[in-house]
């Protein structure tokens, strides 16, 4: 599969075949991998603690992103649980997605989340949460004037 633009991340031999968007694919990933950032994206990290069904979400972006990693060598290096752990001990901390809907400013959405929904794409990595999660930011983010792509 290939996207418009610069690709900027070389495969190891024995990966897979396929080209990313201009956007470095282990940032990307890391990023997702560290749930806090996808799930902050929509409420702020200290609701993960009594909220059993958020863990669940935070464990299945993990799981996505883990997957779509692993396709393409990267290792995330610790389990789904441990990560929601992670994000949960944050508390109120609030991402800079949140903090982009509080101040009316465009939120990086398709650097956050969108680029690991094309990544799983890319690698044809079933992406069913991330993909749920990406479109309701899209929708937050259009009702409030602020996403035009």
């Amino acid at each position: 599969m290939a996207f418009p633009g610069d690709f900027l991340m070389d495969f190891p031999e024995d990966g897979p075949d396929i080209a990313l968007p201009a956007l470095d694919p282990e940032s990307a990933l890391a990023g997702a991998i560290a749930t806090d950032r996808v799930i902050g994206s929509v409420v702020h990290m200290g609701s993960l603690v009594p909220e059993p069904g958020l863990r669940k979400l935070c464990a299945d972006l993990f799981e996505e992103a883990a997957a779509a990693g692993r396709r393409i060598g990267l290792d995330p290096g610790m389990t789904a649980a441990e990560r929601t752990e992670m994000g949960a001990s944050l508390g109120d901390f609030r991402t800079s997605t949140l903090q982009d809907f509080d101040k009316s400013r465009p939120p990086e959405i398709d650097a956050i989340v969108g680029a690991v929904v094309q990544i799983g794409r890319a690698t044809n990595t079933s992406m069913p949460a991330s993909e749920a999660v990406l479109a309701l930011l899209v929708q937050k983010a259009r009702g409030m004037g602020l996403y035009a792509a």
